[in-house]
Order: structure tokens, then sequence, then C-alpha cells
């Protein structure tokens, strides 16, 4: 979580919301900050939401948002990595399994793809800083959610970064995941049982793929 610092912008007194300092020992302040930040950056990316509107939507000010987040860049990936631990967290749960080395690969990758879907607005984040970015923000502010994630899946499943094949093993499993979920929920237009039944597919595809090229995996 950012560390207050001096940087201060100019608020306009019409934005009709509060000029006190965001209070960092309240979790449920910064929480419902994050929550509507990262709704309008997933709905419309990095380039295409203003700090204004941010500090509307959220009932806290420009020079709050500014005081805790040098930028709005800082924010987005504060952002971002905030909707990263939670998954994180909520996917050893469900694994039930701590990042030992001996998780099946075919439940990581089901619960994933379970996650993913059922909730994408972390999913829609990571696309966003992908292709939405301007030239100037190409450096994937989501790179550290990213990197955090082929970590656990090197501990969750024992792959050896130090070596070309772990490394490559780890990234190609982040891939399959990341990607695959993204082409489903991209070509996302069933509604009801038929929507039911197009991702029950393609859950039975991921998991014979993921069981013929990994858990094999030696």
């Amino acid at each position: 979580m950012p560390v207050p610092g001096a940087r201060t912008h100019d608020c306009d007194e019409h934005d009709g919301v509060s000029n006190k300092p965001l209070d960092l020992v309240d979790p449920a302040a910064i929480e419902h900050l994050f929550d509507v930040a990262a709704e309008l950056f997933a709905e419309r990316g990095l380039d295409g939401v203003s700090v204004r509107e941010i500090s509307r939507a959220s009932n806290v000010s420009i020079a709050a948002i500014y005081y805790h987040f040098k930028s709005k860049e800082s924010l987005f990936a504060e952002v971002t990595l905030h909707r990263y631990e939670d998954f994180e967290r909520e996917l050893l749960k469900r694994i039930g399994n701590e990042p030992s080395g001996h998780a099946d690969p075919v439940k990581v990758a089901l619960a994933f793809f379970d996650m993913m879907i059922a909730d994408d607005k972390l999913l829609r984040l990571l696309q966003r800083d992908m292709i939405a970015g301007s030239p100037d923000h190409r450096n994937f502010l989501s790179r550290h959610p990213f990197r955090h994630f082929r970590h656990l899946i090197d501990q969750m499943l024992g792959f050896d970064r130090q070596g070309a094949l772990g490394a490559m093993k780890s990234f190609s499993f982040a891939a399959v995941l990341n990607g695959y979920s993204e082409l489903v929920m991209a070509d996302m237009d069933h509604v009801g049982e038929e929507r039911a039944q197009y991702l029950r597919s393609h859950r039975d595809f991921l998991e014979q793929f993921v069981r013929q090229a990994f858990a094999s995996m030696p």
C-alpha cells in the first residue's frame, strides 16, 4: 500500500467531494477507492479515465488521491496489484494447498478459469494494460502482478525457474491460463443455458489440454 507523500494537487472546490486526505488506517476507504477505480479502468483503460472521474465516482478528492498516489499510473498499478493479491489468496484457498510444489496443474488451471469467469475485472485490467495504453505507458504497469503469478505457479507446481525448461514451463502455463480465459471472455455473447454450456465446453477442453501438456510434464 502506498505511503503518504508530500505531493498535492489543486482540487476544484465544486467537485462535491471532501478535501480531507484519505485515511490509510481505514481499510474500507482504500477498498472503496480501489473498487471504483478498478471498475473504471477495467471498462475504459488507463487513458480512458481521468483522475477527476475517479474522484467524483469514489467521493474522494483529487487532492487526496494525489496525496497518496503520485500519478494516475501509480494508482492503476496499485489497483491492479491489489486485485491480484485478493485473487491469489482466493486461488490458494480454492486449491486447498499451500504453495509447496505439489499442487495439481489441472486443479490450479480450473480454479483460475472459474475465478476469472465469475469475476473478470482483474482479467480486464490486465488486458487494458497490455493493449490500450499509449506509447508512454507501454511499460506494462501490471507486470508486477504477472510476475507474482508466475512466482506463485513456480511455488505451487514446483517449476524450477533457474533452469531454461522450468522458466519456459512457468511462462507457458501462465500464458495458457491468461490467454485462454481472455479468449473465452472475448467470445462471450451467450446467455442463459447457452452460456453455461459454452463455459462447460471450454472448461472441459482446458482440463484436457492442461492434463496432456503439463500434468505429465517432467
